[in-house]
């Protein structure tokens, strides 16, 4: 009897969750983003060139984006998977808001503050919180301290006049942190744990910040692939004005997947997983114009308003309530 009440309250379980995402579709697909508070951003430039996919041994991470080269390095070790990218999302919120709150030339607006409670702070980037055994929160403190010492190399390669020109700029993500928790309770940051980003870094997040749907992201935020095809549409679909072929190789060069574009078999791969992503994106944002073509050719894009309208993008101000 045990057993087969266990197995009757999983089955409740399952369906009362399937339930509740249907329910959270149907929300995202009949009520837009500020209605919801649901608008987030996410930074242009690591839209085009992502954090690894996975754990890596390598020191240097490099991807692609036709002329845009982004290059990472990190002394503990590259941020990877889901977290960084989630991470980044509450960061750049976090910068905006500090760019309202403080005069340019207060140094205070560097400082972001984590507040008194790792587990708030990772609910609020879409991360369930579990203690434990492979805790969620363990994994969460190894990616900010991987993510605030990596430092970034970007640069573009283009012609003009018949020159050919290269520009370029290095930042490191964190100039300072720190992170003090309780021994007793490792989910509890406490009051005095943050990070003190670069300069440069910080302009980089104000100046480049696409808006994505918040909730959409928490939908599909298992699935690495999906996120970064998601955050990527966005970005694309705000100014796209024509139908645009995107080639697979650039999509493997740009993404963290660490493929060869050369490997037969790791572009079969690669376009399976494109469009598992696709299809998960799919299913919340049906509107998204965005197909797998034939014979591993790559994306086609058509004309979409992006996931934050255009005519809703209002400029962020803090709530004062």
């Amino acid at each position: 009897m045990p057993q087969q009440h266990q197995q009757i309250a999983a089955t409740t379980k399952k369906k009362e969750k399937e339930l509740a995402r249907q329910h959270n579709i149907t929300v995202v697909q009949e009520l837009t983003p500020e209605e919801r508070s649901a608008v987030g951003y996410a930074n242009a430039t690591l839209i085009q060139g992502t954090f690894p996919y996975r754990k890596t041994t390598d020191h240097i991470h490099t991807v692609k984006n036709g002329n845009l080269t982004i290059t990472m390095s990190s002394v503990n070790g590259l941020p990877y998977g889901v977290y960084p990218r989630l991470i980044m999302c509450w960061l750049v919120k976090a910068a905006q808001m500090n760019h309202l709150d403080y005069d340019k030339t207060d140094p205070e607006r560097l400082r972001i503050s984590f507040g008194t409670n790792l587990a708030a702070f990772m609910r609020d980037v879409g991360i369930d919180t579990r203690y434990g055994k492979n805790s969620t929160s363990d994994r969460a403190r190894d990616q900010l301290l991987r993510l605030f010492s990596t430092t970034l190399s970007v640069q573009r390669d283009y012609t003009h006049d018949g020159d050919n020109i290269t520009t370029g700029h290095m930042t490191l993500i964190g100039k300072a942190w720190k992170f003090r928790w309780n021994s007793e309770d490792p989910h509890r940051f406490l009051h005095d744990s943050h990070v003190i980003l670069t300069e440069e870094f910080f302009d980089m997040l104000v100046n480049n910040a696409v808006p994505i749907d918040m909730d959409i992201v928490r939908h599909i935020k298992s699935s690495v692939i999906a996120l970064d095809v998601f955050m990527w549409l966005s970005y694309r679909f705000s100014y796209l004005r024509r139908p645009t072929i995107v080639p697979l190789t650039q999509l493997m060069q740009q993404f963290g997947t660490k493929m060869d574009p050369q490997d037969p078999v790791a572009r079969r791969n690669f376009t399976v997983k494109l469009k598992k992503a696709i299809a998960k994106i799919h299913e919340i944002w049906p509107d998204a114009k965005v197909s797998v073509l034939d014979g591993g050719k790559g994306l086609m894009l058509k004309p979409t308003a992006p996931s934050v309208r255009r005519k809703n993008r209002r400029k962020i101000t803090r709530n004062t309530k």
